[in-house]
């Protein structure tokens, strides 16, 4: 068994189903010592009474005091992680499904090196176990973009651990030692962006960020794409504004502007977002109003 400690902390919102799913599942894993932490972002259905009757001692359930957005769930239970002299961190969606195997790796890997900021495996969708959601990622200055590599594709020749630009938030193994330098998630970004940011900061403090393409999870998202909601394009935008102020120079805050003409009023056309929640979100980001706003 390794000795080194690793705390797997799932944010739970209205989502006890599927959270009780990815916990049987990381039940699997042998030869590792893990601590599951569940934190519930203040739900509204009867996410606590469930989680606590199915999952009992198994896991530890926090009750957040209030619902200020995924990164701050998140931190609670990172602080929590790190109160336990936790080695290392497993931020996971409650949304997913791992292999058994698919963590011993990684900790191998962040153990022997010491600038790596996170590492995560690659991740296939749930329902089409071939087609990858995420292989490694990207971003793009000039738009302040991140993107998923291999995106929507049926396999990949890629093997081994690679280094990448861009881990998703859905699944980062994070060594303690790089929270204690770097600090916790940006808790003003509230929802979407927060994991773009937390691998621009790692790298701004000169850490690396890996992917394992050899481990494996799988992610209940679609691979359909239409009209996403008003809260999804609200805080997708708001945060895209406030990521470019913050990581951006001045040229690339200028081609970041254009694109983002180009980019929205794209979606306008195709009535993929509204025009008030792309007026709400850039008057919220010019007023400077940033956490929970929507």
């Amino acid at each position: 068994m390794i000795e080194k400690s690793v705390f797997i902390v799932i944010v739970n919102y209205n989502g006890w189903k599927d959270t009780i799913e990815a916990v049987k599942s990381l039940q699997c894993i042998d030869g590792i010592n893990i601590t599951v932490v569940v934190v519930d972002n203040q739900s509204t259905d009867d996410s606590i009474v469930i989680l606590k009757r199915t999952l009992g001692e198994s896991i530890v359930l926090i009750e957040a005091p209030e619902n200020k957005g995924f990164s701050y769930g998140n931190n609670i239970g990172i602080q929590y992680a790190m109160k336990n002299h936790a080695d290392f961190v497993l931020l996971l969606n409650n949304d997913t499904v791992v292999d058994e195997d698919f963590i011993t790796p990684l900790v191998h890997f962040a153990e022997t090196e010491p600038k790596c900021g996170c590492i995560s495996p690659r991740i296939y969708y749930n329902d089409d176990r071939n087609m990858i959601w995420y292989d490694g990622g990207s971003f793009q200055s000039f738009f302040c973009k991140a993107d998923h590599l291999r995106f929507n594709e049926r396999g990949s020749t890629v093997s081994g651990i690679q280094k990448t630009k861009f881990v998703s938030g859905c699944c980062m193994l994070l060594p303690v030692r790089m929270i204690e330098t770097v600090g916790l998630m940006d808790e003003r970004y509230f929802l979407y962006v927060e994991d773009t940011e937390y691998c621009l900061r790692m790298m701004r403090h000169g850490y690396a960020l890996y992917w394992d393409a050899d481990c494996h999870i799988y992610h209940k998202v679609s691979a359909s794409t239409g009209k996403i909601s008003d809260l999804a394009q609200y805080y997708s935008i708001r945060n895209r504004l406030l990521l470019g102020e913050t990581y951006l120079n001045g040229f690339q805050k200028f081609t970041t502007g254009l694109y983002n003409i180009v980019f929205y009023l794209y979606k306008l056309a195709r009535g993929r977002f509204q025009l008030k929640m792309v007026i709400r979100a850039y008057k919220d980001f010019n007023g400077g109003k940033f956490g929970k706003t929507f």
